[in-house]
């Protein structure tokens, strides 16, 4: 999941990987709408991202 912007250039990525997939669920849900991540913030070639684990860290925004 990028966040206001396109990868590379998105300056904040939420990244899923397949191994967490079933776990955290469709992700279509979430495109279009206000999405607030919550995790462990880290560095990845220099730019913000969360690793999701689980959907308990995916919200949609009212």
């Amino acid at each position: 999941m990028n966040f206001d912007g396109s990868f590379p250039n998105a300056p904040f990525t939420a990244v899923i990987y397949a191994a967490d997939a079933d776990k955290v669920g469709n992700i279509l849900q979430y495109e279009g709408k206000r999405v607030v991540v919550t995790g462990k913030i880290a560095l990845y070639r220099g730019k913000p991202e969360i690793v999701v684990h689980s959907a308990m860290s995916l919200r949609i925004q009212p």
